[in-house]
């Protein structure tokens, strides 16, 4: 989890910023597989 303070002080967005980032190849499908304990907020 990021800490709210660690936004702060690096100027980060902080509904954009991740704990883990992730580089996906373009022009490729990419599936993306969820359970119930999964919760997306759009």
């Amino acid at each position: 989890m990021v800490h709210l303070k660690d936004f702060a002080q690096e100027g980060l967005p902080r509904l954009l910023e991740v704990d883990n980032r992730l580089i996906l190849p373009i022009k490729t499908d990419i599936r993306i597989i969820t359970t119930s304990t999964d919760v997306i907020h759009a």
